[in-house]
């Protein structure tokens, strides 16, 4: 059951290619450079020197979950924030910029910073970072 949930995410896409070898897009516009994302295995060896670890099957799955959750949100750039520790649940956090803005979460661009001037826009000022948490790396980030 556990090895079937983490096959999702290593799942290699088959690229198309023309008569000269060069990739065709898709309907999802792939192939394509996804947001950047910093290697958390290699960045995990520093912070072991500062005596945090979390484990090196946790932060391959973390990886895989992080650059999946790129591709579907079209963020520009994402970064493991941190982990915080809870009474029922540990929680992984991501933190991360979406291109031009991103979506707000009716679906409109700019959302509530529309309807109140005073209300920085999405991608700007202290809303230019957006958090996403999970409790699994296998799952899904919110």
């Amino acid at each position: 059951m556990v090895a079937k949930t983490r096959e999702t995410h290593f799942k290699v896409k088959e690229i198309k290619k023309d008569e000269e070898g060069n990739p065709i897009p898709d309907e999802e516009g792939g192939p394509g450079a996804i947001g950047l994302l910093p290697d958390i295995m290699s960045d995990a060896k520093q912070w072991q020197w500062a005596g945090v670890a979390f484990g090196e099957e946790v932060l391959m799955l973390l990886q895989k979950s992080l650059k999946a959750h790129i591709a579907k949100t079209g963020a520009s750039q994402c970064r493991l924030w941190g982990k915080i520790r809870g009474t029922q649940q540990d929680y992984f956090i991501a933190e991360g910029q979406l291109a031009d803005g991103g979506e707000a979460e009716g679906g409109e661009e700019g959302g509530a910073a529309d309807a109140d001037p005073t209300v920085e826009p999405r991608g700007s000022g202290v809303n230019k970072f957006v958090y996403w948490a999970i409790n699994n790396p296998m799952g899904e980030w919110t």
